[in-house]
């Protein structure tokens, strides 16, 4: 039902291809999908004359509702119900979980006073499930112990700085490859390159959490590594035509689901080769290895904890409570 005045503001009707719907897969059963493109209206009254902080405040409604109208779909209202104090953690940061809205209408009732928004919200479905089994509502599979790794790197033999994104980073890569030659699945950086800028990279090297945990929600990894790399000219042997290169790596690690430094190492390595370009592949593999041998036990122990504690809390009841049988009233 429409308000007899309304102040349009905008109205876009696009239409998008089906959603792509994410299954949680049980051994053997059929299980709910979860929806990763939902679409929300939310009116809300207008205090003191102020729509623009209204509908700040009806988008933040929306985008929580999406994220529940999603969990609810997944589990289903009785579990939803008997969950529900676990699953406040989710909701209250439902926008770690949007990947993108707009608007589909949105319009202000000056006669009412109030403030109307419908919104297509697109969420990441896989960093529901990870907080979802991180919680204990549902089992975790061996493949959520994933890891990205994000490295902005310096190079001496690359003057020109190109774009994060643009560039594929030795010690990146070098670090990689060790952590897949220990067993551990690395989403690449093809795989989440349109998912966020570069800012949250570069704040979470710096040492923002936040940044870190918003990066392993949407790459869909729980540890997150992310850091700064430098290569220099340490020495030139003009008669040998050598040159030494020392590579310097400096990460964080961060656990995106329980949202909390695991660990921090620099380390660094030379190399004498012939080119330039030799010595900075040599150095930075080294110091690459180094850091690879000294922080994966701390990941390891990290995992480990993990599935104790996630078979804690399957112990506990995750069912709603059945009827009293007859018998015992």
């Amino acid at each position: 039902m429409l308000f007899r005045m309304k102040k349009l503001l905008s109205v876009a009707v696009l239409w998008v291809p089906v959603s792509v719907l994410f299954l949680f897969s049980g051994a053997g059963h059929s299980q709910p999908l979860i929806q990763s493109i939902q679409e929300i209206e939310t009116q809300i009254t207008v205090k003191n004359g102020n729509y623009l902080k209204a509908r700040k405040q009806a988008i933040y409604i929306s985008l929580k509702k999406a994220v529940k109208n999603a969990l609810l779909d997944f589990m289903g209202e009785a579990e939803y119900k008997a969950n529900k104090r676990y699953l406040r953690k989710i909701l209250k940061n439902s926008k770690r979980y949007v990947q993108s809205y707009r608007f589909l209408e949105v319009y202000d009732d000056m006669d009412a006073e109030v403030s109307f928004v419908k919104l297509e919200v697109v969420l990441y479905p896989d960093a529901i499930t990870k907080s979802l089994a991180n919680l204990g509502v549902i089992p975790e599979s061996e493949g959520a112990k994933r890891m990205v790794i994000l490295i902005q790197e310096t190079s001496f033999s690359t003057p020109v700085k190109s774009s994060f994104w643009n560039s594929v980073p030795i010690s990146e890569t070098a670090l990689s490859q060790d952590f897949i030659e220990a067993g551990i699945s690395v989403v690449s950086r093809t795989a989440v390159q349109n998912l966020f800028p570069e800012e949250w990279v570069e704040n979470a090297g710096k040492g923002d959490i936040s940044a870190a945990v918003n990066i392993g929600l949407k790459a869909g990894a729980d540890i997150v590594i992310v850091g700064n790399a430098v290569s220099t000219l340490a020495e030139k042997n003009f008669t040998e035509g050598e040159k030494v290169v020392q590579a310097t790596i400096s990460v964080k690690v961060v656990s995106s689901l329980k949202s909390a430094l695991i660990a921090a190492k620099s380390d660094f390595a030379t190399a004498r080769k012939k080119g330039a370009l030799a010595g900075e592949l040599s150095a930075f593999s080294s110091a690459s290895q180094k850091l690879a041998r000294f922080l994966l036990p701390s990941i390891q122990r990290h995992w480990e904890r993990g599935t104790e504690n996630g078979k804690k809390k399957q112990a506990k009841p995750k069912t709603p409570d059945l009827p009293m049988p007859l018998t015992d009233l």
